[in-house]
């Protein structure tokens, strides 16, 4: 019987009304070579209890007994895997057919590939829409750039990448409650090239209690994955303008004085506000139509970095 060729990491934490069928999507993939390493990160819901009763030889699961955060429950998952691709998988989340092996395709067909992106059926309040990434590969300084800038979506879910640029790249970043899978793909962009994938092969869930719906404290979010990255409070500051003054436009939008005028402050403290009043909105302005241009097209083909003008 063959080994398994991928692992699927897949982080829980009090989510027993979505795991099952999380981990169900799964079982149920075309490719029967993987390996499901379930981090039960410190649930007290009932989780420990329904996976002892699950008998699939494929499931592994870890339970480090505390809560500690998905980012180093996703750690210990890439620790215990054993295969060469890491897959991730949010337990409010779906895997549909085909999610291992399109990207096994790829890495078997192109050595230079780190990771892959994949696109997603999203639900929301307002419905269902398909979140449909170009198929196109990035490189280098392009890649970063795509990262930096935000022009391609990010998500966990929608990850595969080598265990070994995982491990590399000192897996995700323990202390970032937001933003964490984009961070970690900017470590991973120097060790090679990214592929993104145009088949729907994932679904996002909607749950108010979701980390991704959380939009409390952005500022501070920002603030925190910028002090990991300080390439927008360098290099690339004008990104850092632009998404520290979408955050201060939408405070002015929702009425939210007080949080603007501290959201002000911190970021100017941060480094994150560079220039006068006329500058930031330039920089704003400038970066708006860039991404308006690039976001999830078909044009990030044609992407060689941020334009020249901006360094």
């Amino acid at each position: 019987m063959q080994g398994p060729r991928i692992s699927v990491v897949l982080p829980t934490y009090n989510r027993m009304r979505t795991l099952p069928r999380a981990v169900a999507s799964v079982l149920a993939q075309d490719m029967a070579a993987f390996e499901l390493i379930v981090v039960d990160d410190g649930s007290t819901d009932g989780t420990a209890t329904w996976l002892g009763t699950q008998t699939d030889s494929r499931i592994r699961t870890i339970a480090p007994g505390r809560n500690q955060g998905v980012s180093i429950a996703r750690n210990l998952g890439i620790a215990a895997a054993t295969t060469p691709l890491v897959a991730f998988l949010d337990s409010d989340d779906l895997f549909r057919p085909n999610r291992l092996s399109a990207p096994l395709r790829v890495f078997e067909a192109e050595p230079d590939i780190v990771f892959t992106l994949s696109s997603a059926q999203k639900q929301s309040r307002a419905g269902s829409h398909v979140a449909r990434l170009p198929d196109v590969k990035l490189a280098g300084s392009a890649l970063e750039w795509a990262l930096v800038c935000d022009l391609v979506g990010v998500e966990s879910s929608s990850i595969t990448a080598r265990t070994q640029s995982l491990r590399a790249a000192g897996g995700f970043c323990a202390t970032l409650s937001r933003a964490e899978d984009r961070e970690l793909l900017i470590r991973l962009a120097p060790q090679g090239a990214a592929r993104f994938l145009s088949d729907v092969l994932w679904e996002k869930s909607w749950l108010d209690d979701s980390l991704s719906n959380e939009r409390h404290g952005a500022g501070r979010d920002l603030i925190a994955y910028a002090m990991q990255r300080p390439e927008y409070a360098g290099k690339y500051r004008k990104a850092g303008n632009y998404f520290a003054t979408r955050i201060l436009l939408s405070d002015v939008k929702r009425g939210h004085w007080r949080t603007f005028a501290e959201n002000l402050r911190a970021f100017r403290n941060a480094r994150l506000l560079h220039g006068g009043f006329c500058q930031v909105l330039c920089d704003y302005r400038d970066v708006r139509a860039h991404r308006r241009a690039f976001n999830n097209s078909p044009l990030l083909s044609e992407l060689k970095g941020p334009p020249e003008k901006w360094s």
